[in-house]
């Protein structure tokens, strides 16, 4: 870089004025009396310094965001959930419920549509206190900004038919920035957010905005964008430039709200005011570009008085003129930060999260939800019991559109057929909902499952709950570690049939082919082995081994070993057929050949399954092709070039054969649904006949019955086509129900509803230059014979990077893709409807490269589980590593046993309290855990967190002191003492000031000179010359108030500290604590999270009686095999009831035993490997059979080079 400044000699930089967006100059303002009315200048880089600095600052950058010592400061973890997380029920404010008794019991829940990044809200603090007029009311949440960036909350109000009551968003709070102390990210306090309700409403949206990289809305996301850009950007940089240190009076003057409206005004005049709402990544760096032109000027212009009057008490004046056209440098490169404490902390925050947040509230009503055991898993005399080996339950309430409310708890397996009844007291009223009933082994092996229809989430009447209920179906066994994966066929060509067929490894003919005992290539057999994908040639013969027992059938140069075998029956009989080995299983292996010249298989791409659609699909790159290139010339292109296909899963894949048609420079991606909306039941394939025929018959009907959809009298069914798919509705009616047959079973859903899922896509690349371009989300429809559209012009959504090499679509409607050479994930939430390229929705970029939860190294697979989680697999990390969709690690694996507690823990568990025991305990284990505890009165919050030695109470970041001590740059001291209500200001030469204690104490904590003060210094001659400190002596208390806070109780000794410093705090206000306890099962079982630091873990009634067991829940699950030079990873894989393959390679992969797969247990445990899996790419559908992606070739239609696709099943 310094090479690069000298050889463009004065040129790497340049001066001139500081203009707004029109190209106007901005002027000094009267602040600043030497320059007043001058034109402010600024510096700007040249395009090739520009250019350069991004190397020598983007390593440190990464690197700060995974250094241990760096925890809290440049980076911080929060644990994510893999269900977006919904608040509970709203309260009437204490103080308010005798007043309202009677008069209104308004319920509220909220649905955090944005949830991560940063913003948090407290569900237990949502409050409504009602108003004189019914249905309306104040309601109150608290919100938590734990990033270096401000964000504004607006609320809009609908009506009962989702109808928006104003045309306009109504302002509600300014919602400042995390604290920070010399560059570290400080506790900072929630801000209540209070708004009226009106009496017609019946929803309402709580959006925040700020600065951030998609879901821009310009309605609402300018004043957190500006206010971030002056006082988490730009007014840092300059202290960083000058050296000086900044304080925590920058968050209080920020606070101001005159400051805050000037600020806003005069900044969208000077830098916002041209952009429009189409505002996303390639213009963000327009508003920085922006800041860079005009945050010289917009400081110092007129009307930013009060800030320029703060700022002159840190800075002297010609250091403000100095350094004011230097902060431009660090808006022109953005991220390129002259630190990477303050700057850092807020660049990487903001380019990792949106810039809107949504928080739904609606009106709330009951739910319950009672579920059976599986019928058939009992009889008449006696009532079915739970699966054997269940352990405990999940129940996850769904709505249309992506919240969720979940719940969970134990079951007792074999020893049990007790009904489970689950109470919801508040979820949302409005749209529709299901439910979905989940059964879990101990190692959380799905056992059995029940999902209700999607029904209208209305209560049934006043004061009345709606109750849904139904029976589970079990699952499939647990896979055991003697389970292993045997080869069972390949994709082919074949010309004769002009169709892709499923070539068996092996495959019988029965015995009566044979003539005189021996093996003849009768017609018979010839078609046999044709149905087989096998056509043999008109010089095939047969060579007999061992007469009447084994023959060789030669054909050219393939070889089909042939051996007469007897076969057994269910009722003991034998019986004798042909064995016939076609010897097929993949054999090619690394490297692949990426020559132009010749079919050559260049490179695997994708490998996707569509469970319900059974069809997989995956793409290439290969010489060979004879395709056109993507929006190219239309000639055929035989070198390598990446294009993609779909089949069907089934017996006939060329049933869903569809081909690109054509190629791209760079790789496109196929990314489908794996799971897909669930059935209501399925019931046995063996009732096919009578749907077919028009009847249902009393044992079908009594299976709708037994899982609590009994059918009216008089149904009967129709075919939509034969076999597959049909409808069950009462003459002359409209359907209830359709069926459809998954291969195993025909599956129940409501009618009319989707039976496969339509998120499937291929991601387009939307440039050939191998370095610069983006991908469209194109929609692929799934349904025989119906081809790709290659001409679309709508999209999705839009993922910004290059090189994508992995991608899942997740069951809460987002598309999640990998970029391994950066260690980097993009994060699309599908949008309602498609648009056009230029207005897709873009995604958001997360993750990073590093060895922390939260960061990636070496990212070699990505998948979704049907719980949620998003896994990533890390060759350098040597792990799996289980995240959220917005890049918060989930902890879910099962860790180390920590220690035991005793069972009367559980009294204080189940209050959600971590006693002194527990705590006391933990300790003794190596574990401190963190003694941070926050107490609300009114809008006020008091943080109690002890330092070691002391209880330090602060309020907003302030100390709550009762003396300060007032320095200038010129060696004035001062000393303020609180008297009474008065506060009593001396210092040598000075008459005493008395200043109104109620008015000025909170702005001397905020280490900030009270006007008042500076009046009185005035009259007395006096002016405090830069930089003022004002330090104060704090509030601290014995940390024997422990003990009080561990109960939940206000510590008496608090409330006499704060009534000696006119504040107030009552006996009864809530006392949260920063150890957080969730309730899983009342009496036995729960999980307990450290806020500060990050971890969790799981405590339940262990089977020895009198004891709790405590064991770490992880993120990460360590890989058996170590990735070393000689082992390596490729892909990763999971399967309905949550069991993880892994696949990989030993050496360099040159050798076809050198692969291998392994399985993991749902907690990520080691199951088993299976030698000789040749596999590239691996998924697993729902019936557990496992299809690769290989790198063997063949010829298919016209020549073309096309990859196999192996299917792989297990043992039984």
């Amino acid at each position: 870089f310094s090479s690069s400044i000298a050889r463009q000699g004065s040129s790497w930089i340049s001066i001139g004025a500081s203009k707004d967006v029109h190209g106007n100059e901005l002027l000094w303002g009267p602040s600043f009396p030497d320059k007043a009315g001058q034109v402010v200048q600024r510096y700007a880089l040249s395009k090739q310094t520009f250019q350069d600095l991004g190397g020598p600052l983007s390593s440190p950058l990464n690197a700060s965001q995974d250094q241990q010592w760096l925890k809290n400061t440049s980076w911080s973890v929060s644990n994510g959930s893999p269900w977006a997380r919904t608040a509970s029920i709203s309260k009437v404010a204490p103080r308010d419920q005798a007043r309202n008794a009677g008069t209104d019991t308004s319920d509220f829940c909220l649905s955090n549509q944005t949830p991560g990044f940063g913003l948090d809200f407290d569900d237990d603090s949502l409050t409504w206190k009602p108003g004189d007029t019914p249905g309306t009311g104040v309601l109150s949440i608290d919100a938590s900004n734990g990033y270096n960036r401000t964000l504004w909350a607006y609320v809009r109000f609908y009506d009962d038919g989702g109808n928006a009551l104003s045309d306009s968003w109504t302002s509600v709070a300014y919602l400042s920035s995390v604290n920070m102390i010399l560059g570290v990210p400080m506790p900072t306090d929630p801000t209540t957010l209070s708004f009226a309700w009106p009496a017609e409403a019946a929803s309402a949206k709580l959006v925040h905005g700020g600065l951030g990289t998609s879901r821009w809305d310009n309605d609402v996301d300018w004043n957190g964008t500006l206010l971030t850009g002056l006082f988490q950007l730009g007014i840092p940089i300059m202290f960083l430039l000058i050296g000086a240190k900044l304080d925590e009076s920058l968050k209080q003057i920020e606070k101001d709200q005159a400051t805050e409206k000037a600020c806003v005004e005069i900044g969208y005049a000077i830098i916002g005011s041209l952009f429009s709402n189409a505002l996303s990544v390639p213009n963000l760096e327009a508003i920085f570009l922006a800041m860079a032109d005009g945050f010289a000027g917009w400081l110092v212009h007129q009307g930013m008085e009060k800030v320029q009057a703060w700022l002159l008490t840190k800075l002297a004046e010609a250091a403000i003129e100095d350094a004011l056209p230097a902060v431009s440098v660090v808006f022109a490169v953005l991220n390129r930060a002259v630190d990477l404490v303050e700057i850092g902390e807020t660049v990487v925050e903001v380019l990792a999260s949106p810039a809107t947040y949504e928080l739904d509230i609606r009106r709330s009503m009951p739910l319950t939800v009672t579920v059976s055991p599986d019928p058939t898993h009992g009889t008449t005399q006696e009532p079915a019991i739970w699966p054997t080996d269940s352990d405990h339950y999940e129940v996850v309430v769904q709505y249309r559109g992506g919240s969720f409310f979940k719940a969970s708890g134990p079951l007792l397996g074999a020893t049990s057929s007790t009904p489970q009844t689950i109470e919801f007291p508040s979820v949302p009223e409005g749209g529709q909902l299901q439910v979905k009933f989940s059964t879990y082994a101990a190692d959380n092996t799905l056992l059995g499952q029940w999902t209700s229809s999607w029904v209208d989430a209305v209560r049934p009447a006043a004061g009345e709950v709606l109750a849904l209920a139904g029976c589970i179906q079990e699952q499939l066994v647990a896979l055991s570690a003697a389970t292993v994966y045997g080869y069972k066929q390949r994709l082919v060509y074949n010309s004769e049939a002009a169709a892709h067929m499923w070539q068996p490894g092996e495959f019988a003919l029965p015995s009566a082919v044979l003539v005189g005992g021996q093996l003849e290539l009768t017609s018979t057999v010839i078609a046999d082995f044709q149905a087989n994908a096998i056509t043999l040639g008109a010089s095939a013969t047969v060579v007999t081994v061992a007469s009447g027992q084994q023959w060789t059938v030669e054909d050219g140069a393939a070889s089909y070993a042939c051996l007469l075998r007897t076969g057994y029956n269910p009722d003991g009989s034998s019986y004798q057929e042909v064995a016939v080995y076609t010897a097929n299983a993949p054999t090619a292996c690394l490297p692949l050949d990426q020559s132009d010249s010749g079919h050559n298989l260049g490179a695997l791409g994708s490998l996707t399954i569509n469970n319900k659609a059974y069809k997989l699909g995956y793409g290439w790159t290969a010489s060979g092709q004879n395709v056109p290139e993507q929006g190219g010339s239309g000639e055929s292109i035989t070198a390598q070039i990446n294009t993609f296909q779909s089949i069907s899963a089934l017996a006939a894949p060329e049933a869903a054969l569809a081909f690109s048609g054509v190629g791209f420079a760079n790789a496109p991606f196929l990314v489908y649904d794996k799971y897909g909306p669930a059935p209501l039941l399925s019931v046995d394939q063996s009732f096919a006949g009578e749907l077919d025929s028009g009847v249902v018959s009393p044992a079908l009907a009594q299976q709708f019955a037994q899982w609590g959809y009994p059918l009216p009298d008089g149904v009967g069914s129709t075919a939509v086509s034969p076999g597959s798919h049909w409808t069950i509705a009462q003459p002359g009616q409209s359907p209830l129900y359709q069926l459809a047959s998954n291969a195993a079973a025909n599956d129940v859903h409501t009618y009319p509803s989707a039976l496969v899922s339509q998120r499937n896509f291929h991601m387009q690349p939307t440039s050939s230059d191998p370095h610069r371009y983006e991908y469209q989300l194109r929609e692929v429809v799934l349904r025989d014979g119906v081809p790709f559209d290659m001409d679309q012009t709508s999209s999705w959504g839009r993922m910004t990077l290059p090189h994508i090499n992995d991608a899942v679509v997740h069951p809460q409607g987002y598309v999640i893709a990998a970029h391994y050479a950066i260690d980097r994930l993009e994060v699309l939430k599908l949008p309602t409807e498609p648009s056009s390229d230029a207005e897709a929705v873009p995604a958001v970029v997360i993750a990073g490269p590093g060895t922390r939860p939260g960061l990636l190294r070496g990212p070699r697979a990505l998948s979704v589980t049907a719980d949620g989680r998003v896994l990533v697999l890390e060759d350098g990390n040597a792990r799996i590593q289980a995240l959220d969709v917005h890049g918060n690690p989930v902890p879910s694996f099962a860790g180390a046993r920590l220690t035991t507690l005793a069972t009367d823990e559980a009294a204080n568990l189940d209050a959600g309290l971590a006693s002194q025991s527990l705590r006391t305990a933990f300790a003794a284990a190596g574990v401190a855990l963190s003694k941070i505890w926050l107490i609300r009165h009114a809008k006020r919050f008091y943080r109690l967190s002890d330092d070691g030695t002391q209880m330090l109470v602060t309020s907003d970041g302030r100390n709550l002191s009762t003396t300060w001590t007032i320095a200038d740059g010129a060696g004035v001291v001062l000393t303020a003492n609180l008297d009474g209500e008065s506060i009593v200001v001396s210092g040598a030469g000075l008459q005493e000031i008395t200043l109104d204690a109620t008015k000025n104490m909170l702005t001397l904590d905020g280490a900030m000179l009270p006007e008042a003060l500076v009046t009185a210094l005035a009259e007395q001659q006096l002016t405090l010359v830069a930089p003022v400190t004002i330090a104060g002596d704090q509030f601290t208390l014995d940390q024997g108030i422990e003990t009080q806070l561990c109960q939940g109780l206000v510590p008496p000794s608090l409330v006499s500290g704060l009534a000696a410093r006119n504040l107030e705090i009552e006996a009864d206000d809530p006392v949260a604590a920063s150890v957080r306890i969730k309730q899983l099962s009342p009496g036995r079982a729960w999980q307990l999270c450290d806020r500060a630091s990050g971890l969790t873990w799981a405590i339940s009634a262990d089977q020895q009686p009198g004891v709790l067991t405590v064991t770490a829940l992880e993120a990460v699950a360590a890989l058996t095999t170590p990735p070393t030079s000689d082992v390596s990873y490729l892909s990763l894989t999971t399967e309905d009831q949550g069991y993880i393959y892994v696949s990989g390679y030993t050496g360099d992969g040159s050798e076809p035993g050198a692969f291998f797969l392994d399985i993991y247990r749902p907690d990520g445990s080691f199951l088993n490997r299976t030698a000789g899996v040749n596999a590239g790419r691996i998924c697993v559908d729902m019936w557990r059979n496992l299809y690769s992606l290989d790198f063997d070739a063949f010829m298919g239609p016209g020549g073309r080079t096309e990859p196999t696709v192996s299917m792989w099943t297990p043992s039984v």
